[in-house]
């Protein structure tokens, strides 16, 4: 059995906590004391508002571009409301009180995964920085409530109701107590069943941009290979920054190596925006001495 070196154990080590790290997402709050409320419930209430914040900056981290003020809006809100199912642990940094608030630094712990899934089946993934037109027709008239949740889902999505466009989504009440709908497409139809409109809303788009999701991974999965580190410090931070890049998706470490020349690491992600990463890595590699190749995966 092969023995590892001290070096090489460090190397393995790392490759295991990086994914890790990357997903720590540090954020500093200021609750405003409120009369009524203990010292506990104060730190309580201040913890849900940072981790509110924690997921609300990952998603936009991991969005291709930057979304319309009204998206981002409704994006907020919604994992405002949400934001404990993506929240996976916490470490408090620091905590004072001041006259009037609680100053609290957490380190919040982001399931990039399951919020990757859920911006992509909203469709923001697909739709920050540029909106996608479709048709709604309703066949079935809705309540106030029903229309208002709708319209909020669509702003979300950054989906821009256009009379006569494709994908066209179509809404009826069906039986009993359930909604019948349909995205049509100019090659391809999707239908669903659901009690509840806008639960049958997301369940649709989910599907719909399931398959926008699996054509954009098979046609821009690629391998970037970096060299030229002299510690694998270089390898966590250089994750870091590639995790945070506009118009890169799907980030994984595959390894690290010690080369006569340093380290180097490889990861495999998916290119949504080529120009973007190609003119990050320009700001990112010369002046650290490194350097890299993009392959096909």
């Amino acid at each position: 059995m092969p023995v590892l070196r001290p070096l090489s154990v460090v190397l393995l080590v790392l490759l295991f906590l990086l994914p890790a790290l990357a997903w720590a997402e540090p954020v500093e709050v200021v609750q405003p004391l409120e009369q009524g409320l203990s010292p506990m419930q104060v730190r309580a209430k201040a913890r849900e508002t940072a981790f509110a914040q924690a997921v609300f900056q990952t998603a936009l981290r991991l969005l291709p571009a930057a979304p319309g003020e009204a998206q981002q809006a409704k994006l907020q809100e919604y994992l405002q409301a949400h934001a404990l199912q993506y929240v996976t642990g916490y470490q408090e940094v620091s905590a004072s009180q001041e006259p009037e608030a609680l100053r609290l630094t957490l380190n919040v712990d982001v399931n990039e995964r399951g919020l990757r899934s859920f911006l992509r089946s909203c469709g923001a993934a697909f739709t920050a920085g540029r909106p996608l037109a479709f048709e709604l027709r309703l066949l079935s008239p809705l309540t106030a409530a029903e229309s208002l949740k709708l319209d909020d889902l669509a702003v979300m999505g950054g989906l821009v109701r256009t009379e006569g466009a494709l994908p066209s989504f179509t809404l009826e009440r069906g039986a009993g107590f359930l909604w019948q709908g349909a995205i049509r497409t100019a090659s391809s139809q999707i239908t669903e069943q659901a009690a509840d409109p806008a639960a049958l809303w997301l369940t649709l788009w989910g599907r719909y941009f399931a398959g926008q999701s699996s054509s954009t991974a098979a046609a821009a999965g690629k391998v970037l290979h970096v060299s030229g580190w002299f510690s694998p410090d270089g390898v966590a931070e250089f994750d870091r920054f590639l995790r945070g890049v506009g118009g890169v998706q799907d980030v994984q470490l595959l390894d690290m190596e010690l080369l006569s020349s340093g380290v180097a690491a490889s990861w495999r992600l998916t290119l949504l925006d080529a120009a973007a990463l190609d003119a990050r890595l320009k700001e990112y590699l010369p002046s650290r001495g490194l350097s890299q190749t993009l392959s096909g995966d």
